[in-house]
């Protein structure tokens, strides 16, 4: 029997795993609602080309320099449309959180089988199987194992 009385309130940080506790520390808050948000704030474009990869605090807890991870294929449109970007991050978040965009170039791998439509696997799962029925509740999970069985029962 459990005789620890509890009164009044608890510090929520208290119910969070360490991994959280030790990501928030590291991180901090704003840094996270930040990459959780990521794809609200920028524009459609330039969502799977950027991402935002550290945030440097700046003097006396002014507004912070944010560096962010762009694809040199749409550096030269992300630069030019930073001043919106910084708007509407500090609108977001309903104070001035951000005063300047640094941008790093560095090249996006892109999954070639997410995005060619073309791609024989993409045309090989569409025909209906029957074997990976257990795996309807997970979709994607049951698409991949289609793929990898026709693929390999073509061998």
């Amino acid at each position: 029997m459990n005789n620890k009385k509890y009164s009044g309130l608890r510090s929520v940080s208290n119910f969070f795993p360490k991994e959280v506790k030790n990501l928030l520390h590291k991180r901090g808050f704003f840094e996270l609602e930040l990459l959780k948000n990521w794809m609200e704030i920028v524009d459609k474009k330039y969502q799977k080309m950027s991402h935002p990869l550290k945030l440097k605090s700046g003097n006396n807890n002014n507004a912070a320099n944010l560096i962010v991870k762009v694809d040199p294929s749409v550096a030269f449109g992300f630069e030019h449309d930073s001043e919106k970007i910084k708007q509407k991050i500090n609108a977001y978040f309903g104070y001035t959180a951000i005063n300047k965009i640094t941008i790093i170039q560095d090249r996006f791998k892109i999954n070639k089988i997410d995005y060619n439509n073309n791609n024989e696997l993409d045309k090989l799962s569409k025909k209906p199987n029957k074997k990976f029925s257990q795996l309807d509740d997970y979709p994607k999970l049951k698409e991949a194992f289609e793929k990898i069985s026709k693929k390999i029962s073509k061998i």
